[in-house]
């Protein structure tokens, strides 16, 4: 007895899958199906979307107790892949399946395991977990979707959702971001602006302090010349002066002798 499992990738993250991203996710989900198991794998790139074929034994090797999960376990299982690649590769946007989130809440479908395939709802939950997270303002969020192919629609010039390639319409508020959540966005683009207006400000203060002391530095040793100059010219003035009264003594000397 043996166990087959598939994991399957979006053709649309095609690009962005290497055999070094298969082996990873291999080896992540041998090590959180249990190590004391035998596995064997392959890749597949005959379809449309990369897959992994791993099948385990349907025993523990040293024990042989049985490996089977409980319904319970193996969803915690597809949570715990589902956060591992979240991590290791969030550039995999289309390759996500949200399991653990209510179905109710989010009215998305489940993936097909069969063949990889997700709703186009599905693929477009994926890309705002991606790109929501990374705009710093509606602009930049609108921006992102554009580039992934999805246009902006709006309701008596109120931004409501996005168009898809294929023309279906889908709300943001049906899609858990409602108009508060997007409006925040330009909230947080304002609140930098002030914060780096705040920095600007600073950093002038900073400046125009340091081009003034620079400035105060300039003037002192001005000064500080100046002044030296003044001691040099008085030195010689007062050189010149004991100098004129030397020669004056010496003249008077002269005239009394001659007097005598």
């Amino acid at each position: 007895m043996a166990y087959h499992t598939i994991i399957s990738f979006s053709n649309k993250d095609r690009e962005h899958i290497t055999e070094k991203t298969l082996r990873a996710v291999a080896k992540q989900y041998m090590k959180e199906r249990g190590t004391d198991a035998l596995y064997i794998g392959t890749a597949h790139y005959d379809k449309s979307h990369i897959h992994l074929h791993l099948v385990m034994s349907g025993t523990k090797y040293l024990t042989g107790q049985a490996n089977r999960l409980s319904r319970a376990q193996f969803h915690e299982l597809k949570i715990s892949m589902d956060k591992f690649q979240q991590q290791h590769f969030p550039e995999l946007i289309h390759s996500l399946p949200r399991h653990g989130r209510s179905k109710e809440l989010l009215n998305v479908p489940v993936i097909d395991r069969r063949n990889g395939r997700i709703s186009q709802k599905e693929a477009l939950l994926q890309t705002l977990t991606a790109v929501y997270p990374k705009s710093k303002s509606i602009d930049s969020f609108l921006a992102a979707l554009r580039s992934l192919n999805y246009e902006p629609y709006y309701r008596s010039g109120r931004l409501t959702g996005v168009r898809s390639e294929s023309g279906l319409k889908f709300r943001f508020n049906r899609l858990g971001y409602d108009h508060d959540s997007i409006t925040k966005l330009d909230a947080t683009r304002v609140r930098e602006e002030k914060q780096l207006a705040e920095l600007r400000d600073i950093r002038a203060r900073q400046n125009s302090l340091e081009r003034e002391e620079d400035d105060n530095r300039v003037s002192r040793m001005y000064e500080r010349d100046e002044e030296e100059k003044d001691h040099g010219r008085q030195y010689e003035a007062d050189r010149e002066n004991d100098a004129e009264e030397q020669e004056s003594g010496e003249e008077e000397d002269n005239d009394q002798d001659d007097m005598r």
